[in-house]
């Protein structure tokens, strides 16, 4: 009836009369109507259904002679684009009708279905790097009440804190290019989130890849295909280890376990090496606009790399693996069947079995025995002004472009040593229009601060590098 129904609303393709839905029978000259093509294919979905308990959605029939191009087959064969429409109607039909055995309501000693999670309420901040996108992957996955924070800038203290204050953030994603986060921010959350809402899950921080893959003199995009990725596995190890032992301070201060890591910068080096050995369907190269990598020189993550941080995101917030959801709509991701299949499991891996980002066991580390050396604080970055800009202020405003592009080009020059160290950055303005830029860089457990001045003309006059600490 429904399939009817679709043929007379015009939905169908390819069919535009009921009657072609059923086979001719010259023979038998009987008056009652024998099933068609799409009949039958219909009759076998909701059979697959029914029995496995499992959408058919993807599958594909065969086509023997006695159904599809027989003398008693129906007037209008079944392409592509029916065959879809089929599938969803036969899972629809099937799921919700309760004496097909497949919905709970059918049987109240059946198995029940896996309750969904809550929507969470998530807010978000950092700057080009961030990767969060879990609203299309709610939708697919059915999880009601899931809102993205917008109209306000998440790396404001002034924003955010009215959020707060009304327990109206259930999460905080957090996505730079640098090691931890800026101190008077994470305190807002770290405060203020558990106080006025006891759902408040925490803050979860998206581990970076490398600025130019860790090295320096890049030039072009190309040249990240040369990377050496067995080096480049070794530097986003220690940057990784930076992070966790940023990570276990600020959890061990507040008490609890509120600060989890998203492995996205190593989920990325991953379809990078399957690119490399050529085991990445539909793409050969890793920086271009639909690859892993964007193609410029920074590098910002592609196509693959943004979903992929969609994909992350969503198995950390959720606790649930993202696999077999698509994005809704006309455009969806992007994405084959077979690339979006592997993006999903490794996203699900890494998330599942990595313990500082929320679903695997986790171990606390040890405090360092009285005497013993302190672990790193690599993240913590100058936490107030320092002495020499007495009177300035702090600030998480950009500073102008001028500023911006001479402290990059800074960073670019420092020793081959120094620079895959560069954890956090941080800005500084007084009244007459003057602004600084304060580098942190952590050397063997020690961390540098590289102060750069500019004046109002937003010209660099002054660079000093000193000891912050252990």
């Amino acid at each position: 009836m429904k399939m009817r129904q679709l043929v007379v609303a015009g939905k169908l393709p390819g069919v535009t009369k009921q009657s072609q839905l059923f086979a001719d029978d010259d023979e038998a000259k009987r008056l009652d109507d024998h099933a068609g093509n799409q009949i039958v294919v219909l009759a076998m979905y909701c059979a697959h259904a029914a029995i496995y308990r499992k959408s058919p959605d993807g599958l594909r029939l065969s086509s023997p002679d006695g159904f599809f191009g027989g003398p008693r087959a129906g007037k209008v064969p079944v392409d592509d684009a029916q065959h879809a429409i089929l599938q969803k109607l036969a899972w629809e039909t099937v799921s919700k009708y309760p004496y097909a055995g497949v919905s709970a309501a059918q049987d109240p000693k059946s198995e029940p279905a896996k309750k969904l999670p809550a929507g969470l309420r998530v807010a978000g901040a950092g700057n080009s790097w961030y990767s969060e996108n879990c609203e299309p992957l709610c939708k697919a996955a059915g999880i009601v009440g899931h809102k993205k924070i917008t109209g306000i800038n998440g790396n404001r203290i002034e924003d955010v804190t009215p959020l707060l204050e009304k327990g109206e953030i259930d999460a905080f994603v957090y996505g730079r290019t640098d090691i931890g986060m800026e101190q008077k921010l994470l305190s807002a959350f770290l405060e203020l989130g558990p106080k006025n809402n006891p759902n408040f899950r925490g803050v979860y921080v998206q581990m970076p890849w490398l600025v130019h893959d860790g090295r320096q003199g890049v030039k072009s995009a190309e040249e990240y295909e040369k990377t050496d990725l067995v080096e480049l596995q070794v530097k986003l190890e220690k940057s990784r280890k930076q992070q966790e032992v940023w990570a276990d301070e600020v959890n061990a201060k507040a008490g609890k376990r509120v600060v989890f890591l998203v492995p996205l910068g190593d989920g990325m080096l991953e379809v990078r090496k399957l690119i490399a050995a050529g085991k990445f369907p539909g793409v050969t190269k890793q920086s271009d606009g639909n690859s892993v990598l964007r193609g410029d020189i920074m590098p910002h993550q592609g196509l693959l790399g943004m979903r992929l941080g969609s994909y992350m995101h969503f198995a950390a917030l959720y606790r649930m693996s993202p696999e077999g959801l698509k994005f809704p709509g006309k455009d969806g991701d992007g994405l084959t069947d077979a690339q979006r299949a592997i993006l999903q499991k490794l996203a699900w891996d890494m998330v599942s079995k990595y313990p500082y980002a929320g679903i695997a066991k986790f171990d606390a580390p040890k405090t360092p025995k009285e005497g013993g050396k302190p672990a790193t604080k690599p993240g913590d970055g100058p936490t107030g002004v320092p002495d020499a800009l007495k009177g300035w202020k702090g600030t998480t405003d950009l500073p102008a472009e001028a500023v911006v592009a001479d402290y990059n080009a800074y960073i670019e020059k420092l020793p081959k040593g120094e620079r895959p160290g560069v954890a956090d950055v941080k800005y500084y303005a007084d009244d007459a229009g003057r602004s600084a830029v304060a580098v942190l860089v952590v050397v063997d457990g020690t961390r540098w601060t590289h102060l750069l001045v500019y004046d109002e003309q937003h010209k660099r006059t002054g660079a000093t590098k000193y000891a912050a600490g252990k």
